[in-house]
């Protein structure tokens, strides 16, 4: 995740600002993107995958892993020189452009010279999207010039503009918000989700599967059963809960999710205590399952939530804000 943020879309920063990318070029980007992503791979046609992709590309707190889309990124990244031209910043670029492109034309209502520069018709495509999007050249106008801070374009603001809204993640907190491994929380914000690989997702794409009721073997198997419905895994969450300091019983996933966004609110080392151990419970829970599956291998709930514990505390010791005297006495070890 941070690496396709990080090294991919460094790598086509440069070219983004300087030309709107073809359709074909945006296809390719988006999977490689998401084949890496999904199997560090090109391909994911042997991956079956219950999230899109455009959800994915979305902000943590409209339930997406916050990667950039690439689209979006793009005209927002060319949307700098549209802003230039359009605070009439007097730089040599958008003084070219005023003297030798527009002449006496309107940047909002010029026609598209028939001699401009495929980087430059990448600008008034970008231009039309804007116009098309506010409705009228003056709107598009007065929202360009409002993507600055201190004077300087602003990215994030454009990007914003240009990026797929989704409904709100309210409980994103109890996800993100914490100490926690970035894998624990992308598996975990899958399992609120419901977008797990589990024997009932997959019957819904038409395959049918044998129910293996690998951990309790009781019911069907589904992410509400899962986490924490299931003996096995309700066993390991109670365990881990009375270990921080709760003495109650575990509740369905969504339940326990609204319960933990209440109490992490709080900065405070022992809110991120209760955040790290519910995404480290899920995660391993969730690892145990898939080895019992493809592996042929089994572990104990003790040996589980030993593994937790081990995990938790290394998380609390080397990342978590509170004195690590306390932290110690607090989690006995």
């Amino acid at each position: 995740m941070e690496l396709i943020n990080t090294v991919i879309f460094g790598l086509d920063c440069f070219w983004s600002s300087c030309l709107f990318f073809p359709s074909g070029v945006l296809k390719s980007l988006k999977k490689l993107c998401r084949g890496f992503f999904w199997s560090f791979g090109p391909d994911t046609r042997k991956r079956m995958i219950f999230k899109n992709w455009d959800s994915v590309c979305s902000p943590r707190t409209e339930g997406g892993f916050g990667i950039k889309e690439v689209l979006a990124w793009n005209k927002a990244l060319l949307s700098r020189w549209i802003w230039s031209i359009a605070m009439s910043s007097g730089d040599l670029w958008s003084s070219w452009i005023s003297s030798y492109v527009l002449r006496t034309h309107d940047f909002w209502t010029a026609t598209v010279p028939s001699c401009c520069s495929e980087s430059l018709r990448g600008m008034f495509r970008v231009r039309d999207c804007i116009i098309t999007a506010v409705g009228s050249p003056s709107a598009a106008e007065s929202l360009v010039r409002s993507w600055q801070r201190n004077g300087c374009y602003s990215t994030s603001m454009a990007y914003e503009f240009f990026r797929s809204k989704f409904p709100k993640f309210h409980n994103f907190r109890a996800v993100w918000k914490g100490i926690s491994a970035p894998k624990h929380c992308l598996v975990t914000l899958m399992a609120v989700q419901n977008k797990l690989s589990t024997v009932d997702n997959i019957c819904t794409r038409g395959i049918s599967l044998v129910n293996r009721r690998v951990l309790c073997k009781n019911a069907l198997e589904n992410v509400g059963h899962l986490f924490f419905s299931c003996d096995f895994s309700s066993y390991i969450w109670h365990h881990i809960l009375v270990w921080i300091g709760f003495k109650r019983r575990a509740w369905a996933i969504s339940r326990e999710l609204a319960w933990i966004d209440l109490r992490i609110q709080k900065r405070h080392w022992r809110a991120q205590w209760l955040q790290v151990a519910f995404t480290s419970s899920i995660y391993y829970i969730w690892l145990e399952r898939n080895h019992r599956i493809f592996l042929g291998q089994e572990k104990s709930n003790l040996a589980i939530i030993s593994r937790i514990k081990f995990h938790v505390c290394v998380r609390l010791l080397y990342r978590g804000r509170g004195p690590q005297e306390a932290i110690l006495e607090a989690i006995n070890v």
